[in-house]
């Protein structure tokens, strides 16, 4: 039986494509900079009144109403400072900034989820909320707290900053192993190390969030009862959308499994066992 050690060469390889696949230099620039994030994506601003793209497809009070909301959600959270909102067609919830940021934090909000298509409301306005709570694509105000409020925890723990300082290490590895090939043990150590603390940071964070942000929504809520019931609501829509993207291909089928979880997400919790947290924190409420 042979053993195959792995060359110097191939470990550069390796190390250069783990570190493009974090994209390291827009995730420096966005943290430095919040506002570099939403441009890379292609974003635009809901809080600035010069913003013509908004202007045209938010009208000025719903626009008024929805920074209130992010206004009251950031108070909530315990942020020190204002935070910009932006969105967009065909954005993702994403924050992006922290305490050593140059300028103000930014959070990014799916369109759809502001300004609501078929009559359904804007966010805030606390309309349909009964057929919203039923719909499996779309989300009630109350929801869409709860999933601003996640994007927000991230903020205020600051874990950008050090996935950031984890993105650097690994750089400085793979510029080590440039310049000096016959350092390579001392490349790849630094290298797994970082890599593996960017991993544990991702994973702990996404491990919280749910609580965090279930905190957070408590102070906004008529009740922690209605607040746990939101939360659970919120992660059960998600595992309804995956199993029904399972059900369209054999890709998905093989990436989510029978419960609606992701088989390949490492960087947090299943949804199964997520829920299984927030149900376990409704009965503890109950309790108390």
């Amino acid at each position: 039986m042979s053993v195959i050690l792995a060359s110097p060469g191939m470990l550069g390889r390796i190390m250069g494509g783990a570190t493009s696949l974090l994209n390291p230099i827009n995730d420096i620039v966005s943290y430095a900079v919040p506002k570099a994030g939403p441009y890379f994506s292609g974003t635009w601003e809901v809080n600035s009144s010069e913003n013509l793209a908004v202007d045209n497809v938010i009208l000025l009070d719903e626009r008024r109403l929805i920074v209130k909301e992010i206004d009251e959600l950031v108070k909530a959270v315990g942020l020190g400072g204002d935070v910009a909102l932006y969105t967009g067609q065909k954005c993702s919830y994403a924050s992006f900034g922290g305490d050593y940021s140059f300028t103000r934090p930014v959070i990014q909000v799916p369109f759809e989820h502001l300004h609501r298509n078929q009559d359904l409301g804007a966010f805030g306005d606390q309309q349909n909320e009964t057929a919203l709570a039923a719909d499996t694509w779309r989300y009630t105000d109350s929801e869409t707290r709860f999933l601003i409020l996640r994007e927000l925890t991230q903020i205020k723990t600051n874990d950008s900053f050090l996935k950031l300082i984890a993105r650097v290490v690994m750089i400085s590895a793979a510029v080590l192993f440039k310049m000096a090939p016959m350092t390579w043990p001392i490349s790849l150590a630094l290298f797994g190390a970082a890599l593996l603390i960017h991993f544990l940071i991702d994973r702990i964070v996404n491990g919280r969030s749910d609580a965090l942000a279930l905190n957070s929504l408590i102070k906004v809520s008529k009740s922690p009862e209605e607040a746990c019931s939101v939360a659970l609501n919120v992660l059960k829509k998600e595992q309804q959308q995956n199993l029904y993207h399972k059900g369209q291909g054999r890709i998905a089928n093989l990436l989510i499994d029978k419960q609606g979880d992701e088989r390949f997400n490492f960087l947090s919790p299943s949804l199964s066992k997520r829920i299984e947290r927030l149900e376990k924190a409704t009965i503890e409420l109950a309790v108390l």
